[in-house]
């Protein structure tokens, strides 16, 4: 199991974890000072996944836009205001139901924004819980010193 895990790309695996544990100080936070701790809970973790899905989703079209070369920008872009769009539909669903707390849910969706400035620290813990070590940086030889 531990090799699958290796095989995803490692920054995302990294900003999923962030994303989780960010979910989980939360969730401590929430069920002690929310009203209504169940409701505060599903939506913070919708936001959780939805947050997640963003990550994924960021990850995939990051990586088909860097192999297209002169379309890079346009499709970035596109796949920024996708995400956005959905964000905005996520939290406009549950203004409209009043089921849920809509600022719970953009608790959930700022873990993403929030797990990137973590990554030192998640990239850390995966070091050691991979038992790996980042390599030493070298200096690159200059083209006339070959």
């Amino acid at each position: 199991m531990l090799e699958k895990i290796k095989g995803i790309n490692r920054a995302l695996l990294e900003l999923v974890m962030g994303i989780l544990f960010l979910g989980i100080i939360i969730q401590i936070a929430g069920f002690f000072l929310a009203e209504a701790p169940l409701k505060f809970s599903i939506a913070m973790w919708l936001g959780i996944a939805a947050a997640i899905a963003s990550a994924v989703h960021m990850y995939v079209s990051l990586d088909r836009a860097l192999s297209m070369g002169a379309g890079a920008y346009g499709a970035a872009t596109k796949s920024a205001m996708i995400r956005y769009f959905c964000w905005a539909l996520f939290l406009g669903i549950m203004m409209a139901t009043k089921v849920l707390n809509p600022v719970h849910g953009f608790i959930g969706l700022l873990t993403l924004k929030v797990a990137a400035y973590l990554q030192p620290f998640t990239h850390r813990f995966c070091n050691f819980i991979f038992q790996e070590t980042d390599p030493i940086p070298e200096a690159i030889p200059w083209e006339d010193e070959r």
